[in-house]
């Protein structure tokens, strides 16, 4: 789908847009055909809600199709064409992540403040032991609080186990 210059827009090229279920997913169709991705794969994604979100995406474009305002279809594209190709660098970088989250960082004064942050911060640390095994020690300050491997391990075995679309 290209045009003539950088700043133009493609035209709206369907008339009607739907959802439909298959052995593979539910996929979005435009005139009855299934849009592409750009690595040429099919956008077809594992839930009806979403599939109904994108076909509202693809419906609200009027005249023109402005792609870059078009998230969800960018997102459901990489998670159809990248994702499965960097699905372990992509568990690399949660593990990371995980190692210094902000839930682990509290702030040594004021001490109403650590209290605050402990009020909304350790449920969600105590849901993570308890669920997942994943066990987050804590700081005050901005002092690296190292994490147990355990739990770096137990975060890169529930990011693999999900599904190239995320928690759904």
């Amino acid at each position: 789908m290209t045009t003539g210059s950088p700043t133009q827009k493609p035209k709206r090229f369907f008339k009607t847009v739907s959802i439909a279920q298959d052995e593979t997913g539910w996929r979005v169709e435009l005139d009855g055909r299934t849009p592409k991705t750009p690595a040429r794969k099919s956008l077809v994604v594992p839930t009806k809600a979403l599939a109904e979100a994108l076909a509202a995406e693809w419906d609200s474009q009027k005249t023109e199709l402005d792609l870059p305002r078009m998230t969800l279809t960018r997102l459901a594209n990489v998670s159809i064409d990248r994702t499965p190709l960097t699905r372990p660098e992509m568990v690399a970088e949660v593990q990371k992540y995980a190692g210094t989250d902000l839930l682990c960082y509290l702030a040594d004064n004021p001490a109403e403040l650590r209290e605050r942050q402990e009020a909304h911060f350790a449920p969600l640390r105590d849901w993570a032991g308890q669920q997942h095994g994943v066990v987050l020690m804590t700081t005050q300050g901005i002092i690296n609080a190292p994490q147990p491997p355990a739990s770096i391990d137990a975060v890169g075995r529930y990011a693999d186990e999900k599904c190239d679309f995320g928690g759904i």
